[in-house]
């Protein structure tokens, strides 16, 4: 079964002004290089004025205009713009464009989105006008969701060890595990085992700096659990925040298949992935150079559907229907 519910409560973060898109003519690729360049020399680069929000919803109707050849060749276009250059004084939007691992999102910056770890340093370093897009781009619909989303998964551990004493749970592409932090049941020993995989070694180093022996780690690639390289004992919760957001369709299926096969009966798996009509979805390709794989509710049922029978399944949309979970019960 395929059931559109939520089964934890969302959590409440005052909304962000709303988004007016501008109107587009039938030369949207034009209409959008005006948008740069009235945000470009708006006051502080739109920084403290509506500039930088009708850039972000004109880029998602340029992207939902344009055919997909053109919008790739138009955010090549926009990587050289002078705007691009003057925004990356925000640290967060620096870091996405930048890469310093080699990839976008990885665990710094998802620290900067929750205020985790060193963020509070990095935006410290930051100019004005640096901290002033920051405050912007943390206040956005993505930034919003994805702190929702480190809730979600301390409420879903917390859940799990409600339900099932001494649990054992593994976090898969886990990042620095912030959601370890918010959660009750790890704070008071109620977890069998946690175990944290992640391919970043950075990003281990970092887990095992603040949680010591109490997370079991694996500095491994997802492909380890494919191949076998990497086993995956029976598990009560196995949960993937952003990883599905960077795996092909065919991809996704294959591991939710592999992932479902380690739940114990009564065991979830949860993933989440970015909705496909996600506002900031122009901004973050166009401005950010940061390319996801967006999917729709049916993508997500047909990757659970993949896990095959055997399971019940629930799907729900976050806050600003901007991240959409989909869970597995073994049954």
């Amino acid at each position: 079964m395929f059931l559109t519910n939520t089964p934890l409560a969302p959590v409440v973060e005052v909304a962000v002004d709303p988004y007016v898109a501008p109107a587009i003519s039938p030369n949207p690729r034009r209409e959008a290089a005006l948008l740069f360049d009235l945000t470009l020399a708006a006051p502080d680069h739109g920084a403290h004025s509506s500039a930088l929000r009708m850039l972000l919803a004109g880029l998602n109707v340029v992207r939902r205009a344009l055919p997909r050849d053109d919008w790739r060749d138009f955010c090549g276009w926009a990587q050289a713009h002078p705007l691009v250059a003057a925004l990356k004084a925000d640290p967060f939007i620096a870091r996405v464009n930048d890469k310093p691992r080699g990839y976008a999102g990885d665990a710094v910056m998802i620290d900067l989105i929750y205020r985790t770890g060193a963020s509070g340093a990095i935006v410290a370093k930051a100019s004005a006008l640096g901290q002033a897009v920051h405050a912007q781009t943390m206040a956005s619909e993505s930034s919003t969701a994805v702190r929702e989303r480190r809730a979600v998964l301390a409420r879903l551990v917390d859940a799990t060890a409600a339900a099932t004493p001494r649990p054992h749970i593994l976090a898969l592409a886990a990042g620095h595990l912030r959601e370890a932090d918010q959660s009750t049941a790890f704070a008071d020993g109620s977890i069998g085992s946690w175990t944290a995989l992640d391919q970043d070694p950075a990003s281990i180093a970092e887990i095992e700096r603040c949680f010591g022996n109490r997370i079991t780690t694996i500095a491994e690639p997802i492909s380890a659990l494919l191949t076998g390289a990497v086993s995956i004992a029976p598990m009560d919760l196995i949960y993937a925040a952003g990883l599905y957001d960077y795996l092909p369709q065919r991809l996704a299926q294959r591991l939710t298949r592999k992932l479902a096969q380690g739940l114990r009966p009564g065991g979830r798996l949860l993933f989440a992935n970015f909705a496909d009509d996600i506002l900031d979805a122009g901004f973050m390709e166009a401005i950010m150079d940061w390319h996801l794989i967006l999917r729709s509710p049916a993508d997500m049922r047909a990757i659970a559907d993949a896990a095959g029978p055997g399971f019940a399944v629930r799907h729900w949309t976050g806050a600003h229907n901007a991240i959409h979970y989909c869970e597995l019960v073994r049954t």
